[in-house]
């Protein structure tokens, strides 16, 4: 089972403070049979600067949903925002 972790962009100050605690977490995680993946609108090049920078190493992968594809298909994508999402975890 993998637990998407969907949140809307790198380097804002409240997604960091998630996604370390998701990091922090992993073994929980692991331990249901859950591998965790966080994916956001960023690219794969902004997802490896955040990483190198302010955020640090992860348990866990980034991806990267430019195209927006993942989230419409969840339907959690706000259409009136254009990169706005409401904060979603799926198992």
């Amino acid at each position: 089972m993998v637990s998407d972790v969907f949140y809307p962009l790198d380097f804002t100050f409240v997604c960091p403070t998630e996604i370390t605690a998701y990091s922090k977490a992993i073994e929980d995680f692991k331990s249901e049979g859950a591998e965790v993946l966080g994916i956001s609108v960023d690219s794969e090049h902004s997802h490896k600067a955040w990483i190198n920078g302010d955020l640090g190493q992860l348990a866990f992968p980034l991806a990267s949903d430019m195209t927006k594809k993942s989230i419409r298909k969840l339907w959690c994508f706000i259409r009136r925002c254009r990169y706005c999402f409401k904060r979603s975890l799926y198992n």
